[in-house]
């Protein structure tokens, strides 16, 4: 008996593709996501048992594990943008402490820092002392007062227990990708 991957590609997206729950075990629900679209390859089998699970019907039919990559790969490339996402919004946290952070990226961070709340612990002598030593320069004052430990530094506060919250619909569109390339 001939049974076409195009019909185990769409039931796999359709029992597969909705995603991760808390613990990382895959949800399991019917939802149709690849509507219309066609695979040209046929898997050929002497019989095709429509009661084996989904798992039983990979391991069967999937001998150099494209199928298993794919799911595991489009899972990793998520997750790991999740943790780039967290670490760079704890960062941003910790940081807005100094002030209003206008603009973080990978090549640069501003933020808005207002002297004044750092300078009201300190006289007038010695707040002209840090401007002529940084020649009128903001940026340096700032930088002079958090050298020499009059501002505290920002410490981020991570989660040891983060786990990603993957995105369905970010982990569909890779799993379609990685699964159209097979």
């Amino acid at each position: 008996m001939v049974m076409s991957k195009i019909k185990f590609l769409k039931e796999m997206f359709i029992e597969c593709c909705i995603g991760f729950d808390d613990f990382g075990d895959p949800i399991m629900e019917e939802e149709k996501v690849l509507k219309g679209e066609e695979f040209e390859v046929d898997i050929v089998s002497d019989e095709v048992d429509e009661d084996i699970s989904l798992e039983e019907k990979i391991e069967k039919y999937d001998d150099n594990y494209d199928i298993r990559f794919a799911l595991s790969g489009a899972e990793n490339d998520v997750a790991s943008g999740e943790y780039v996402n967290y670490l760079r919004n704890t960062l941003k946290s910790a940081l807005q402490e100094y002030g209003s952070v206008f603009e973080f990226n990978d090549e640069k961070i501003k933020i808005q820092i207002d002297l004044k709340d750092y300078l009201d612990n300190f006289n007038e002598d010695e707040i002209d002392e840090f401007y002529e030593n940084c020649n009128e320069i903001p940026a340096c004052v700032f930088d002079e007062l958090l050298n020499v430990d009059f501002i505290t530094k920002p410490k981020p506060r991570f989660n040891d227990n983060w786990y990603p919250d993957i995105d369905k619909t970010e982990y569909n569109q890779l799993l379609r990708e990685r699964l159209n390339e097979i």
